[in-house]
């Protein structure tokens, strides 16, 4: 008769037989499918497309976004395959040509040697920056150096050596005083420039686009007005750092317009808040009474130049003004509302209830 602990021996051991077998096909079976998901396209008939790496994106979210763009089949093979790789701390910023017919390791290769799709780069510039902020941002996004763009831009001369280097005329210019910055004419908007673009050339990318905005229509209203390009301009930066909407800017164009016509200060605390560097929510009596040309509460009409570079709406604002029976406003600044007047006696009671309170 077979010894009862050596019949349980030999169970224990066909168990672990048994175990075993069954890890070593799942382990077997799950490597072999990692290794096909790595090696093999999601589709080798698909199409190349611009997949974008953020700057900070780590291995996980990009493999997650690979996979909803669809060119990577599974974010935790492209995950293994960078880890096991020790690519994860190598993936670089960028652009990218990738396309569902290539294989993870070709993924992996493109994005860690910083393969870029293209020597274009993607910069959005903000309506109502002034041209130290613009600066400032391009050296930040790696293109030119600030002191370069503002030597430039902020040049009395710039127009004329722009004009003296460039294929382009630049009419618009053409009533621009001669001795201000080009501020103004920096158009507001989102545009690719190559990355080894000059200043100038990023400039020029700029007035270009200021010369298509403002279309023939909008200058032959300045003109019907017999008023200038640079006035309209001037106009529209107020209006960009005085509010947020468009129909505001209008109705504060028109009041602009009612104060120049009847030759008192505009008043603008937003010319003030550009000579002090710094947005207030209340100017003080001191702020208003600093010496500059640009001090709206001390000169009368429109400042010197530009406060700043508006976006197409200010533009048409400062065309298209709003006939309105107000001559003061107050912004609450907490979410942009505007607050009308028509008379001093009215706009000091908003001041007491929207502003000291």
């Amino acid at each position: 008769m077979e010894n009862p602990q050596k019949s349980d021996r030999k169970y224990v051991v066909f168990f672990i037989v048994i175990v075993t077998l069954v890890l070593v096909v799942i382990i077997g079976g799950s490597t072999f499918w990692v290794i096909h998901q790595i090696k093999t396209p999601l589709n080798p008939y698909g199409t190349m497309i611009t997949f974008t790496v953020e700057k900070g994106e780590d291995v996980i979210k990009i493999g997650k976004s690979l996979g909803k763009d669809e060119i990577a089949s599974n974010w935790i093979c492209f995950a293994i395959y960078t880890w096991f790789k020790r690519g994860a701390s190598s993936l670089q910023a960028g652009e990218y040509e990738l396309g569902p017919q290539m294989n993870i390791p070709e993924i992996v290769e493109k994005i860690t040697h910083g393969e870029i799709k293209s020597p274009e780069k993607r910069i959005t510039i903000i309506e109502g920056w002034m041209n130290k902020e613009i600066a400032r941002y391009l050296e930040e996004e790696g293109l030119v150096k600030a002191d370069e763009f503002l030597g430039l831009v902020d040049n009395p001369n710039s127009n004329r050596a722009i004009e003296q280097y460039s294929n382009r005329e630049y009419n618009f210019l053409e009533d621009n005083p001669g001795d201000v910055s080009l501020q103004g004419y920096l158009f507001p908007d989102t545009y690719r420039v190559y990355r080894d673009a000059s200043t100038q050339d990023i400039v020029e990318k700029m007035l270009d686009n200021f010369d298509r905005k403002l279309d023939q229509d909008l200058r032959t209203e300045i003109v019907s007005q017999k008023k200038t390009i640079f006035e309209i301009v001037t106009m529209a930066s107020l209006l960009e750092k005085e509010a947020k909407t468009y129909e505001d800017k209008r109705i504060i164009a028109g009041i602009f317009y009612k104060r120049i016509k009847a030759n008192s200060p505009l008043q603008s605390c937003a010319s003030v808040e550009y000579i002090l560097g710094t947005k207030k929510r209340i100017l003080s009596i001191q702020d208003t009474k600093v010496k500059s040309p640009y001090n709206t509460y001390l000169y009368k009409g429109l400042p010197p130049s530009s406060i700043c570079n508006p976006g197409l709406n200010s533009i048409k604002a400062a065309i298209y003004p709003k006939t309105t029976p107000y001559w003061y406003f107050l912004s609450t600044k907490d979410d942009g509302t505007i607050i009308y007047s028509k008379t001093a006696e009215e706009h000091n009671l908003n001041k007491t209830k929207y502003l000291y309170r």
